[in-house]
């Protein structure tokens, strides 16, 4: 029975294009006709993997990645921007009946970019911990240590890390 539960695994995923165009008038007595015409093209892709390593240890690992390119035409000026966002992650627990213990990261880096001006990026890490125990008849007990770091691509206008160590305990009588 462990044979076919340690190799048992799940791929899923999904891919979406999408395309918008706008164009606005706008007209008043005092104000002379303007124009307003917007596009953008959007593309997002999701993959995920689940697998069982052994009975009681799992990992899943995946990424997001979202890209939107947009041009905004007004009388005659043009402006050209994009923005694109990914987020990997991977997570090994380990988990019974009475225990889980966890492990994981998470990232999220975004960049964003107007015209020839240069791209701004943020990039947020995750590191997370968790070890948990859940007896019956018993309180349960969770330990769980988290560390983020948040920063820009020169660390110059955005550079700051967190950390915050959590502990929960849960007791419900049995009658």
């Amino acid at each position: 029975l462990a044979g076919p539960l340690a190799r048992a695994g799940d791929l899923n995923g999904y891919v979406e294009l999408g395309r918008s165009e706008s164009s606005t008038r706008f007209d008043t007595p005092l104000v002379q006709e303007e124009r307003f015409d917007t596009s953008a093209w959007v593309r997002r892709a999701n993959v995920a993997w689940t697998r069982r390593l052994f009975p009681n240890l799992l990992i899943d690992l995946g990424a997001f990645y979202e890209r939107t390119d947009a041009n905004l035409e007004q009388s005659g000026f043009s402006q050209d921007s994009s923005a694109s966002r990914l987020r990997p992650f991977i997570r090994l627990a380990l988990r019974s009946g009475v225990f889980l213990a966890e492990a994981s990261w998470y990232r999220a880096d975004e960049r964003f970019r107007t015209d020839d001006l240069a791209t701004f990026q943020l990039v947020r890490d995750t590191f997370v911990g968790v070890f948990g125990w859940y007896p019956e008849q018993l309180p349960s007990l969770r330990f769980e240590l988290t560390h983020i770091e948040d920063r820009d691509a020169t660390r110059q206008v955005v550079d700051a890390s967190e950390d915050v160590f959590r502990v929960n305990s849960e007791y419900t009588p049995v009658p």
